[in-house]
């Protein structure tokens, strides 16, 4: 995966934004995941997690392959290992710049 351009990358945070995907409910969907289990998003709802958030994210992640859906159950594919696995690298990236 070769480096994208300030451009690029503005336009696609700005595309999240405009689509309300909120990349710390997808990274929480995901590693809910990493077990291997089937799982439903009641799970993170009872944690305190917005359910539109949680349930819009299981849907967008299932549309997308990387969730896939076993009947009200989800389970994490190989292509959202993977994407779980960038998603930890951004982080480690943000730290950097975040201000607490």
């Amino acid at each position: 995966m070769g480096a994208i351009n300030d451009i690029r990358v503005y336009e696609i945070l700005k595309k999240l934004s405009e689509q309300n995907v909120k990349p710390h409910i997808i990274f929480m969907v995901l590693r809910l995941h990493e077990d291997e289990k089937l799982h439903r998003g009641i799970e993170l709802v009872s944690n305190g997690f917005d359910a539109t958030d949680v349930y819009n994210t299981i849907e967008l992640l299932v549309v997308k392959g990387d969730l896939t859906r076993y009947g009200k159950r989800t389970k994490i594919t190989d292509k959202g290992r993977s994407i779980l696995k960038l998603i930890g690298e951004i982080i480690a990236i943000a730290e950097r710049i975040v201000i607490e």
